[in-house]
């Protein structure tokens, strides 16, 4: 088993044919961004037996979903998942270990994941924010 770094989905799964272009669209707009201190706040549950923990607004954050988003959609690529745009809703999913709200952490770099069968998944493309 691989362990996944701490992460929060800051855009939903999109479709693309390769890593290659998404890397190549999403990597100059990672880097025009500094990183990002964001703090983690109430815990909500997604779904029937999902519980997350919620992050604070921030409009570093929102700014960078929305270079995202935009970008993904002029490109014509297929974006599945509700929590886009207005509904941008940044969370960790709960994993265990020590979260309470007003822990703060820094988004330094984006990963891209790859969604496999059987729920599987795995991350495939790294990059850095603006140091």
């Amino acid at each position: 088993f691989t362990m996944w770094p701490l992460d929060m989905t800051i855009l939903s799964w999109f479709e693309t044919e390769t890593v290659k272009e998404a890397k190549k669209l999403l990597e100059p707009i990672a880097r025009e961004h500094n990183p990002i201190t964001v703090s983690l706040g109430d815990f909500a549950k997604f779904g029937s037996n999902r519980t997350v923990h919620l992050v604070e607004p921030n409009a570093e954050l929102t700014e960078l979903h929305k270079q995202l988003l935009r970008a993904v959609q002029t490109s014509g690529w297929r974006v599945r998942g509700r929590y886009t745009a207005e509904y941008f809703k940044p969370h960790v999913t709960r994993t265990g270990g020590r979260d309470f709200a007003g822990d703060e952490f820094v988004i330094n770099k984006l990963h891209i994941a790859e969604s496999l069968p059987q729920g599987y998944r795995r991350l495939v493309a790294e990059m850095e924010l603006k140091s």
